[in-house]
């Protein structure tokens, strides 16, 4: 189950197949992302209420994390962490702000400035969304999936000190992106963590080498 359920933090939360029901007011954020890449959308007001952490990257200090509610996903980037109240950044938090700066990073929404922080909740249930043998949609980019199979080709280093390789689910296949030095042509893995992307193109991103497991 990736960062979700017991452990420490970031680790929290709650594993479930129920999707949200909750508008937390991320389908705002999201249309106000620029088109282009590395625009940004300064001065901005928008409410976010009782979104849900889902992901965290452990090593970038409580800079980069997801939310997420029933109209999408999407991811912080910021240069400061959040006030102390709310660390550490915990998968489960249900967690309110206003959004005050939203960037296109190669197509990527990013929030990078918020304030009027608070949190609401831990410990709730975290949306997971099992996509083994299935097309898994650009439009889901960001939420969090669980995805099966066998390492199937090396495909070769894809930027940032990553490999990529050919992840073959059922009878799909979607390219896993990690750093890690111990994947290798035949494991068998599973990924549960937020579904990434290479030019719109889906692709598993181990950013944290929690969201990888080998089977």
């Amino acid at each position: 189950t990736g960062q979700i359920g017991g452990g420490d933090p970031p680790h929290g939360g709650v594993p479930t197949a129920t999707p949200y029901e909750n508008d937390a007011g991320i389908a705002a954020v999201l249309a106000a992302t620029p088109a282009n890449h590395n625009e940004e959308n300064s001065g901005l007001t928008l409410p976010i209420v009782a979104a849900t952490v889902t992901a965290v990257v452990s090593f970038r200090e409580n800079r980069q994390f997801w939310i997420e509610d029933a109209n999408g996903a999407i991811v912080f980037f910021l240069n400061a962490a959040p006030p102390e109240e709310l660390l550490p950044i915990t998968v489960g938090q249900k967690i309110s702000l206003t959004v005050n700066a939203v960037k296109n990073f190669f197509d990527t929404p990013e929030i990078t400035q918020a304030s009027d922080w608070q949190l609401v909740s831990s410990g709730n249930p975290v949306h997971i969304a099992d996509k083994t043998g299935e097309d898994i949609p650009f439009e889901m980019l960001g939420q969090i999936v669980r995805v099966s199979g066998e390492i199937t080709s090396n495909d070769g280093g894809c930027g940032g000190g990553n490999t990529c390789y050919t992840l073959t689910h059922g009878n799909k296949t979607i390219t896993l992106r990690t750093q890690s030095e111990f994947v290798a042509v035949g494991d068998c893995y599973t990924f549960v963590g937020p579904l990434g992307h290479f030019q719109k193109t889906p692709q598993l991103d181990a950013i944290d080498f929690d969201w990888i497991e080998e089977n």
